[in-house]
C-alpha cells in the first residue's frame, strides 16, 4: 500500500491548468539545492500515487512539492 497523502483539490486543479496552458512554475522538494523552475509536461498516476513529469526529466510525487508559484 502506498503512503501517498492525496494534495487539496485546488492546488491539483492548479498543476492541471498549468499543464494545459504550458504556464511556468516554481517549485520547492526536500533535498533540492535551488528552486525547479519550469513547465509540466504530464501529471500520471502509478502504484497509487499521482506525479508531476516536468521538463528536464524530471519526476515528482505531488504530496513531496512544498511550495508552488505559478508565474
Amino acid at each position: 500500500m502506498s503512503d501517498y497523502e492525496p494534495i487539496a483539490c485546488a492546488l491539483h486543479d492548479q498543476f492541471e491548468a498549468a499543464a494545459v496552458t504550458g504556464a511556468t512554475l516554481t517549485l520547492r522538494w526536500p533535498g533540492q539545492d535551488a528552486p525547479y523552475v519550469g513547465r509540466i509536461l504530464d501529471i500520471q498516476v502509478r502504484d497509487g500515487a499521482e506525479y508531476l513529469v516536468l521538463e528536464g526529466n524530471r519526476t515528482i510525487r505531488l504530496d513531496r512539492i512544498e511550495v508552488v508559484q505559478v508565474d
